[in-house]
């Protein structure tokens, strides 16, 4: 680890400051939010599946408050300050929690026997809020024949729960007899009219190869290592393995006097991060710096992403690069190991790619 820590070759560069709870060491509101509140950073949060769940966009939001514990409960609004006590206000006897109130409230119990939930199903009644909403949106099953699948009935049930409790607390509306047959009747209209099934993606074998340069120009190739030298990094990220790969690469290219020069790499967020002239990241500042001033050595340069296939130099010798002993290694010529792939680069050999369709052009 102490190995792979970025240093700049090129200049003495500065020191930067590096906020430690961002992935790109730029300062983070949420994380300084946090700080200054004295919560502890957040656990991985199980919830990222909402976003793509087969529901309604206003279900999607409402789910997202749920699972983090911010509908307007009163248990909720206690913490906030908005009101002096967390009791129900309809039965006013237990706590009004997101589960009290979804699930756990005995009239809302009832909806959800209708529904067709066991007693004694206990993943159901036991479970704690976030595994609750994790389990019961993987159930393809139908509790009812001729049902819809549970994983589609349960968000359309939650939210005619929630909307039927607000009419209650707000409106003094009795509970809705119909609001089972309302929920099946919702989940249905979405299921055939909205929810239309994607059609499998239709892929095509694509024809590749590693290219060479147009007339006048130099082509780098890089995979965390390079055609041409290899370098061991240490444990990191692909993503500092490949900056590593390509300052190498560069600094290569400008001793050997290349004006115009081709870099080709198979990692199209180094190729993002350059063709972005806003791109920061203070981690690995040292690095993308030298990478952008060796960059201003050349009088004209490319950056273009390509796949795997037609990089099969840079990706052999950034597999063999973990079994050698030097930091460093120039190869004069082509080592043993990439030979074969050598001479078929060479040689103009085409190699199978399975792309999307939309990838393939005729």
């Amino acid at each position: 680890m102490i190995q792979a820590t970025p240093i700049s070759m090129t200049g003495r560069g500065c020191d930067r400051l590096t906020w430690v709870d961002n992935p790109k060491g730029n300062f983070d509101l949420k994380s300084a939010y946090n700080l200054a509140g004295g919560s502890a950073p957040s656990q991985t949060f199980i919830a990222s599946w909402i976003w793509k769940s087969k529901t309604l966009p206003r279900i999607r939001t409402f789910l997202w408050k749920c699972a983090h514990d911010s509908i307007g409960v009163k248990h909720c609004l206690g913490r906030k300050g908005v009101v002096d006590d967390d009791i129900c206000p309809i039965f006013r006897r237990d706590p009004e929690t997101v589960l009290y109130a979804l699930r756990d409230c005995s009239r809302v119990k009832a909806v959800w026997l209708q529904l067709g939930v066991k007693m004694t199903n206990q993943g159901f009644w036991l479970t704690k809020l976030q595994e609750w909403l994790n389990v019961n949106r993987k159930d393809s099953s139908s509790y009812k024949p001729g049902n819809p699948p549970w994983k589609m009935v349960y968000p359309f049930a939650l939210w005619n729960l929630w909307k039927c409790r607000n009419n209650t607390v707000f409106n003094r509306k009795s509970q809705n007899p119909r609001l089972v047959a309302e929920i099946i009747q919702q989940t249905l209209e979405f299921m055939y009219c909205v929810s239309s099934p994607r059609g499998p993606t239709r892929s095509l074998i694509k024809r590749v190869r590693w290219e060479r340069p147009p007339e006048g120009w130099c082509k780098l190739n890089t995979d965390g290592a390079a055609s041409g030298f290899s370098r061991r990094i240490g444990i990191t990220t692909s993503f500092v393995a490949e900056l590593w790969g390509l300052r190498d690469g560069l600094m290569l290219c400008s001793n050997l006097n290349t004006s115009a020069l081709v870099v080709e790499v198979d990692a199209k967020a180094i190729v993002d991060a350059f063709q972005n002239v806003h791109y920061e990241n203070n981690i690995v500042s040292p690095v993308l710096d030298d990478c952008k001033q060796l960059i201003s050595r050349f009088s004209r340069i490319k950056f273009n992403h390509c796949y795997r296939q037609s990089n099969c130099c840079a990706d052999v010798l950034a597999k063999v690069v973990a079994d050698q002993n030097s930091n460093f290694i120039y190869f004069e010529c082509p080592p043993v190991d990439i030979r074969k792939v050598f001479e078929d680069d060479l040689n103009g050999v085409f190699l199978n790619r399975l792309c999307p369709k939309s990838d393939v052009v005729p």
